[in-house]
């Protein structure tokens, strides 16, 4: 299992730094060189460019960094069977 950040807003660093903190062992990479694209299973999403997780042959699960999806759903080539997930603010 791999997860990738595909991030295209001005927070990815911070992203970066807290994924790596709290989960040091964990196999994250972030777009677009995330090695082979084949090892990864999870997205964790905030605006990925259009195609993206298209390229993900193995996604299981897509994660929105923010509580709507539109930033998602609008990409033509998103795969349609894999699952969205969002936050939810209290």
């Amino acid at each position: 299992m791999a997860i990738v950040l595909c991030c295209t807003t001005e927070s990815q660093e911070k992203w970066v730094a807290e994924f790596r903190r709290q989960a040091p062992d964990l196999d994250f990479r972030v777009w677009p060189e995330a090695g082979d694209l084949a090892e990864i299973t999870h997205a964790v999403v905030s605006a990925p460019q259009l195609g993206a997780l298209a390229q993900l042959p193995k996604l299981q699960v897509i994660h929105s960094l923010w509580a709507g999806i539109d930033h998602i759903t609008r990409d033509p080539d998103l795969p349609a069977d894999t699952p969205i997930l969002r936050m939810i603010d209290p």
